[in-house]
């Protein structure tokens, strides 16, 4: 730094001094800078210091920040998905186990104490599988879903296995733009709901049917048609309506008859079932709707149609939403709200009524105050419903009580399209079986009515519960009759000539068996029906389902459920193979964004270190620098303090 000289010319002492003081802090205030940045190592400490450094580090600091804490999320997330992938293993390890038990009980070879044996090591893998699946990670419960503060596998008292977590999954960013999960739902880990329940129930178009909601969920693009009126005299009217501001049916409505003078044009939905589309209709003359600017916005709503006295828009196909009108649902005829639903889930048999519900959430909200056991929904697909037990080890069914509301809602577990083949958890119905030599054996249903005459129903080649109704119905037609269950599920024979009063006998055989049709109905009043069991309980797919199955068919030496119980095993062991798959491909990416992220670390590091941190030697040598000019200037400042007037003569 250059030093202000002090000259010795008829100068007042005050301004020489005034000159000197200057010079000695400014030189004092670099000493300073300097002693600073050669203790901390660093070039500056406040902004105004640099400021233009300062305008390139605070962004990189802030991006260090945010890799320190990507840094800590990877760290958390691999301790999560290490840990899981540890229980996995303990589930793999399980079933192996309780595979070779069950083998060890197929056939005669193994005695009815040993298969007791058996039952009772199941039972230990069991208590041990359902420690595993409430197994912990820094304090939160790893297979709950989003239900991580308690623990999501309960044992009852009834043995059944209760999941009360959820699918959700637990997001965590790891770097930028990219957030994975970094748990595994019970449901996925060990199938801890049964698969749910439920068909399309073609909602319906309402005025309160939001835009987004129409064509499966694809919505209706934004913009405008072209709406053009031919009355029967006059002119012709054309008028572009925007409806970019349109977010229902009814919006749509308005907008349309608000562009033309009062009863010019009517808009409505499609009448009578299904009511899945939209009307436009002229108040005289015709109307044609076109779009504007090749958009898509008229197509969308399945109106685009020529000149006509009316337009019938196609079905636009609305989602199922939980605000749908129940009276929305099967294309507006709505459903059954009178009669309820009869519900069978395990131990617990009750009728849920449902006469006060207006909409699809007002549905869901009775299932579940009906049966908290219950997961409830919508489906995947958003056509219909979703009902579960989330009980392991159970049997779980929904039949009418009296009127068609199940059927009407979807949920009916057994209907005239279920498949035999599908009956008796997938024993199914042995109209296709053969003897030894490959020769069809008899599928026949023997059936001795009131009147004592023997029929046989051949039941050869049906494939549906509707196919044996229709087979049974067409061997008496102004006599027997077959029709499902009016209460629960099951099938119901009536056999009623208006004279006989005997009693109504269906054959114990492998057919009649497996309908669940075996045994007499002995009341004199030939209108009161044989009522079958129901064959067709749903149960949970998972491990704990299996492993409850399988200690039961040991305790009371089932060979056939055993023999049905194998091929399912092996099937969850795949499964849970394959969730393991899962989690070690997270792992790995895991693995491969803390390198990378590790090294992005290092060369922001490196980046702020260069705009940051002071060079010590050159600092060194600007310090001697200072220090000696400091020395200099003290020197002067002395010499020039001792001046006097006797100097100047």
């Amino acid at each position: 730094m250059a030093i202000t000289g002090v000259g010795l010319g008829s100068l007042p002492n005050s301004l020489i001094a005034s000159q000197n003081i200057n010079n000695l802090n400014s030189l004092m205030t670099q000493l300073q800078q300097l002693d600073e940045q050669l203790s901390t190592g660093v070039s500056f400490s406040l902004p105004g210091q640099n400021p233009q450094a300062t305008s390139s580090i605070l962004p990189i600091q802030q991006t260090i920040a945010a890799q320190n804490q990507y840094q800590t999320n990877l760290t958390t997330d691999q301790g999560f998905l290490g840990t899981t992938d540890s229980a996995l293993q303990t589930v793999a390890t399980s079933i192996d186990q309780a595979s070779s038990l069950l083998l060890g009980g197929l056939g005669a070879t193994s005695t009815a104490a040993q298969n007791q044996a058996s039952a009772t090591q199941v039972g230990t893998i069991i208590s041990g599988l359902v420690n595993t699946a409430n197994s912990t990670f820094q304090g939160q419960y790893l297979f709950g879903g989003s239900e991580s503060k308690q623990a999501p596998f309960q044992v009852l008292s009834s043995g059944a296995i209760l999941y009360s977590g959820n699918q959700a999954s637990i997001n965590s960013q790891v770097d930028t733009g990219l957030v994975l999960p970094n748990n595994v739902d019970g449901v996925t880990a060990f199938g801890a709901i049964s698969p749910p329940i439920g068909s399309d129930v073609n909602p319906a178009v309402t005025f309160q049917t939001s835009l987004s909601d129409l064509n499966n969920g694809r919505g209706v693009p934004t913009g405008s048609i072209q709406v053009t009126l031919t009355p029967t005299s006059g002119p012709a009217t054309t008028k572009t309506i925007d409806l970019s501001k349109a977010h229902t049916v009814g919006d749509v409505q308005q907008a349309i008859q608000n562009a033309f003078p009062p009863g010019a044009i009517s808009v409505g939905v499609t009448s009578g079932t299904p009511a899945d589309g939209l009307t436009v209709t002229a108040g005289s003359g015709t109307v044609a709707i076109g779009e504007v600017n090749g958009g898509t916005t008229a197509t969308s709503l399945g109106i685009v149609g020529a000149a006509a006295p009316s337009i019938t828009g196609g079905d636009v196909n609305p989602l199922l939403t939980l605000l749908t009108p129940l009276s929305a649902l099967n294309g507006g005829a709505g459903i059954d709200t009178t009669h309820g639903l009869d519900i069978t889930d395990g131990p617990t048999q009750q009728t849920v009524n449902i006469s006060g519900d207006n909409t699809v959430e007002d549905l869901l909200n009775s299932l579940q105050t009906a049966d908290p056991n219950l997961s409830v929904g919508i489906n995947s697909a958003s056509n219909g419903l979703a009902i579960s037990t989330r009980l392991s080890g159970v049997n779980f069914s929904i039949g009418e009580n009296g009127g068609t509301t199940a059927t009407d809602l979807g949920v009916r577990t057994l209907t005239g399209s279920t498949p035999l083949s599908s009956l008796n958890l997938g024993q199914g119905v042995p109209v296709t079986a053969t003897d030894s030599s490959g020769n069809p054996v008899p599928a026949n249903l023997e059936i001795q009515l009131r009147s004592g005459t023997t029929i046989e129903v051949n039941l050869a080649g049906a494939k549906t519960v509707q196919d044996v109704l229709n087979d049974i119905n067409a061997a008496k037609p102004t006599e027997l009759t077959a029709s499902l269950n009016s209460v629960g599920n099951g099938i119901s024979l009536v056999d009623n000539d208006g004279t006989s009063t005997g009693p109504l006998t269906v054959t114990n055989n492998t057919v009649a068996t497996s309908l669940g049709l075996a045994g007499t109905q002995s009341s004199t009043d030939a209108t009161q029906p044989l009522v079958g069991q129901d064959v067709n309980p749903q149960q949970g797919s998972g491990v704990f389902n299996l492993l409850i199955q399988l200690q039961s068919a040991l305790q009371t030496n089932n060979n056939a459920e055993l023999t049905r119980l194998q091929p399912l095993f092996q099937s969850e062991l795949t499964r849970v193979s394959d969730v393991q798959g899962t989690v070690g491909a997270r792992q790995q990416l895991l693995a491969q964004v803390q390198t990378q992220s590790s090294a992005t670390q290092t060369n922001l590091q490196s980046s702020l270190s260069s705009l940051q941190n002071v060079d010590m030697a050159s600092a060194i040598t600007q310090l001697t620098q200072v220090q000696t000019s400091l020395q200099a200037t003290l020197q002067v400042a002395a010499s020039s303090m001792k001046l006097s007037l006797f100097q100047y003569l």
